[in-house]
């Protein structure tokens, strides 16, 4: 068994005063991509890999600030403004393969792309890493972007029975979703997006919907929480993309609703698999753990392939 380093205890390790000289850095001229900093940042820190991040920094809703408070001193952020091509990092790692920060004429064989997508959209880019396995491309490696935000122990210990239901995941009509859960009138919700419309949800008391939700508070919300909901809405995410809310359901311990389809390809053996409705049992939280400590494994043994 692989013994990880607790993402939420970097701030406490590897504390000490140094030139960052880093080797690898971390590209993101998006103004989102944010939460595909911390599975770079964990595997780093328990390599004790010096890293550097250039990111854009509009709509992070508190995302850097979150990494800036929970990271040693081995990390170190940057405006994207500063990013130059023709830097001495022996690896660039680009949070997404259609940045277009990057141009076509920086391209060298240092860069790694993770890709969401199951199209090649950089094919002149050498090194992929997926964000998932992809059926049209099943050599390409993959990492789902997990990290470790919570301990077993503190996931039995704090949890309650609320179902986390993050971004697209909340677009579903309101009447589709009652009809999802057999026990919707006794279940607590929480519908955190930055497009949610609270207004909406007045008459379900069991519903709480917050609009652009601070990151540390929706970390915590999601550790203290036993459910994260993958909604059956968006196609894509069944064999072309995916949703950020099954890695960070991992990340934060949360037995996974996901519809039976979607499973056929992750083949996650933890997730509570769905068709027409969700029934809510009890959560083996342990199952949970020992599948994120699998991922987690196959994470540093494909990273250790690109950046060692």
């Amino acid at each position: 068994m692989v013994i990880l380093t607790l993402f939420f205890a970097f701030s406490a390790i590897l504390k000490r005063t140094h030139k960052n000289d880093a080797e690898i850095c971390i590209v993101n001229g998006f103004p989102f991509h944010y939460e595909m900093f911390g599975y770079i940042i964990e595997y780093c820190v328990h390599r004790n890999i010096p890293l550097d991040i250039y990111t854009e920094t509009k709509n992070n809703y508190g995302w850097l600030t979150f990494y800036e408070n929970n990271v040693c001193s081995l990390i170190t952020f940057y405006p994207i403004s500063e990013y130059n091509p023709n830097n001495s990092y022996r690896r660039v790692i680009l949070t997404t393969d259609d940045d277009p920060v990057i141009k076509d004429e920086w391209i060298t064989e240092k860069i790694i792309t993770i890709d969401h997508n199951e199209d090649l959209r950089r094919p002149q880019i050498k090194y992929h890493i997926s964000t998932r396995w992809f059926e049209s491309r099943p050599t390409t490696d993959y990492i789902l972007p997990a990290f470790r935000l919570i301990t077993l122990e503190d996931k039995q210990k704090f949890s309650r029975p609320a179902v986390i239901c993050l971004g697209g995941n909340t677009e579903l009509s309101i009447i589709k979703f009652k009809k999802l859960f057999s026990n919707f009138e006794t279940t607590e919700f929480w519908f955190v997006d930055r497009k949610a419309e609270p207004e909406k949800f007045r008459e379900y008391p069991n519903i709480h919907c917050v609009k652009q939700m601070d990151t540390t508070e929706m970390l915590d919300l999601c550790k203290k929480s036993h459910w994260m909901f993958i909604s059956d809405e968006k196609k894509t995410h069944m064999k072309r993309s995916m949703s950020a809310a099954i890695m960070l359901g991992f990340s934060c311990l949360c037995r996974i609703l996901m519809p039976a389809e979607m499973n056929v390809n992750y083949k996650y053996k933890s997730v509570q698999e769905y068709t027409d409705t969700i029934v809510l049992d009890s959560v083996d939280f342990s199952k949970i753990n020992t599948e994120l400590i699998e991922i987690q494994a196959h994470k540093f043994r494909i990273f250790d392939k690109y950046l060692l």
